[in-house]
């Protein structure tokens, strides 16, 4: 082997020697803030409010609707003025009114497909 060859690898040896440092220094570095963006997000989902869904189920007539939050409570089917009442209204207890106090309870409308109506809120 002559000079060169043993210089060229020495040189080699060196690049490769400081590639491995700084691909360490760079990895020690960019751990720090997925760590601390990891933090930020645990914290922001312990932040989140639950959203609640519900379901109005109106008749042709609109006599009749079910008014269904989630989906664990028995389904109940009755006048629009008596789920209007039970709702908290105190008007004359039409559809439309049905519809405001669904609203002043925190519901906001987000799909309307034929007879059912989708609704949803922040949990309380």
């Amino acid at each position: 082997m002559n000079i060169k060859n043993i210089a060229g690898i020495a040189v080699l040896i060196l690049t490769v020697a400081f590639a491995i440092q700084l691909v360490q220094q760079n990895s020690a570095q960019a751990k720090a803030p997925v760590q601390g963006t990891q933090i930020a997000s645990a914290q922001q989902s312990r932040n989140v409010q639950a959203i609640e869904y519900a379901r109005l189920e109106a008749d042709l007539d609109a006599d009749e609707v079910t008014w269904l939050i989630g989906g664990n409570a028995p389904v109940r089917t009755e006048t629009v003025r008596a789920t209007y009442r039970r709702l908290g209204g105190t008007g004359r207890g039409t559809f439309a009114d049905l519809l405001n106090q669904i609203g002043v309870g925190g519901w906001r409308l987000i799909q309307k497909d034929g007879r059912i109506w989708i609704f949803t809120r922040l949990a309380p």
